[in-house]
């Protein structure tokens, strides 16, 4: 029970420092991912920019929004040289919801994706 105690007062810690992080800016933008897309096969990526990693070695950037509560959301934003898109993460204070999703309206009428993705159905 006391380090499941500790461990709850850490979060609430973490929590709070997040907060007052976001509290000094409108919106956090991060990178969605560590990686770029890895065969499906695999359950994840093994190394990442030359690095030995984990299996969450992938989602460095949305472990801790998730820890903290944080709202957030994950956008296109470009492709890789290969053609495969590139995405963004967006992260707010508690109860900015609308921001981001506001934000990210904003983004999408400025750069449609729904006009840049490949027929799903096309056969080659």
């Amino acid at each position: 029970g006391a380090r499941f105690a500790a461990i709850v007062e850490t979060i609430h810690a973490f929590r709070a420092e997040a907060c007052a992080a976001l509290d000094r800016v409108d919106v956090l933008m991060t990178p969605a991912s560590a990686a770029m897309p890895w065969p499906a096969e695999e359950p994840f990526p093994d190394r990442i920019d030359g690095q030995a990693v984990g299996p969450r070695g992938h989602a460095v950037y949305s472990g801790w929004v998730n820890a903290a509560g944080l709202p957030a959301i994950v956008l296109p934003c470009a492709r890789d040289a290969g053609g495969l898109p590139v995405g963004i993460q967006l992260v707010a204070g508690f109860a900015r919801e609308r921001l981001l999703l506001d934000l990210a309206q904003s983004i999408e009428d400025a750069a449609p994706w729904r006009q840049r993705w490949p027929r799903l159905d096309a056969t080659p």
